[in-house]
Order: structure tokens, then C-alpha cells, then sequence
């Protein structure tokens, strides 16, 4: 059975509700629609949590305003680049199919894996040339 989008998107949000609400466990072998919306939910909660806690730390360990503001100007401007590089990768809604809600965060998983190591490489910098 084909999935309409409209479908898909609902089930991925009873999906994403029950697992954030701790209804539902992970199962890593599940592969109907809505097993992988909860482990694709639970993977991206891990991420958004680590990512969270970087940038507050981050934020809280830079003395200067100035560059607290330009932390701020360049997380705002990379949420921007993830959801457009997402967008060109993965396509729109009406291109991807039913899976596409799944594909698309996935993307943009992907791209914040790659923010935390960025992140974390700041948090390292000790020497000289290191904002602050």
C-alpha cells in the first residue's frame, strides 16, 4: 500500500508524540513507517540535545558581547544553509514519497552531527586567536 503524504505526515507525528512522550521504544529493526519515525525521533532528540548543550555552553563561555552576537548570527545562518541544502537534497514534500519526512530529517541529522563537531572544536580552542 502506497502512502499519501498526508498520511505519512501523520503518522510521523503520532510517531514523534508517543516518542517523546516515552510511549514507545526504539526498535532498530523496524521497518515499517512508523518504527522508523520513533527511532528517527529518538535519534534526533539525542542530536538536538547535544547541539543545545554545546551552543549554551558556548554562548555562556564567551566574555565578549560581540561575539556571542556572532555565534548567535552564525547558528542562525546555519539553521538557514541546513533547511536549504536539505531542501536541494531530499526535494519537497510532494517529490519524496512517503518517506520523505523520514529522509529529510535524517538530512538535516547529518548536518547537525557535523555542527557539533564544529561546535566541540570551539569549545577545545585554548590558544591564542580563540574568541572570547
Amino acid at each position: 500500500m502506497k502512502l499519501t503524504p498526508y498520511l505519512a505526515a501523520a503518522i510521523s507525528v503520532v510517531a514523534v508524540s508517543n516518542a517523546v512522550a516515552g510511549q514507545e521504544e526504539c526498535d532498530p529493526n523496524a521497518w515499517d513507517t512508523y518504527g522508523m519515525a520513533v527511532c528517527a525521533e529518538a535519534r534526533t532528540k539525542l542530536i538536538d540535545d547535544r547541539l543545545d548543550q554545546l551552543y549554551a555552553d558556548l554562548m555562556q563561555r564567551l566574555k565578549l558581547e560581540r561575539n556571542r552576537e556572532r555565534l548567535k548570527a552564525s547558528q542562525e545562518a546555519w539553521i538557514s544553509f541546513v533547511e536549504k541544502d536539505c531542501l536541494y537534497a531530499k526535494g519537497t514534500r510532494d517529490e519524496g514519497g512517503s518517506l520523505w519526512p523520514l529522509s529529510i530529517q535524517e538530512c538535516k541529522n547529518s548536518q547537525k552531527k557535523k555542527r557539533i563537531q564544529d561546535l566541540e572544536g570551539f569549545m577545545a580552542c585554548t590558544e591564542n586567536g580563540c574568541p572570547e
